[in-house]
């Protein structure tokens, strides 16, 4: 089933042409961003919709979606860092 889903991505220029104008409420801080309010499955196809797209995005609501945004992160990191070029590398903080 499809539940209400909010998401803050941090390029709300780039969203524009994801999602219906009155999804998209631009955050308050002046900082680029935007809250999509939206309508997704809180499953792996909506996990793969989202990393599809490219923007760094957070998961607000539901949980089950946001836990499933970490677990997929987590592992394309453990796979990817196990890489000898990354073990001492500082990455830069994603905003």
């Amino acid at each position: 089933p499809f539940v209400l889903s909010i998401i803050r991505f941090s390029d709300a220029g780039r969203i524009e042409e994801h999602y219906r104008p009155d999804e998209i409420e631009r955050a308050a801080e002046g900082d680029g961003s935007a809250l999509v309010r939206t309508y997704l499955p809180a499953d792996e196809w909506a996990v793969s919709f989202l990393f599809g797209l490219g923007i760094p995005f957070e998961v607000l609501e539901p949980e089950a979606l946001r836990r499933l945004v970490a677990q997929r992160a987590m592992l394309i990191l453990d796979s990817n860092a196990k890489r000898p070029e990354f073990r001492n590398m500082d990455f830069p903080e994603v905003q």
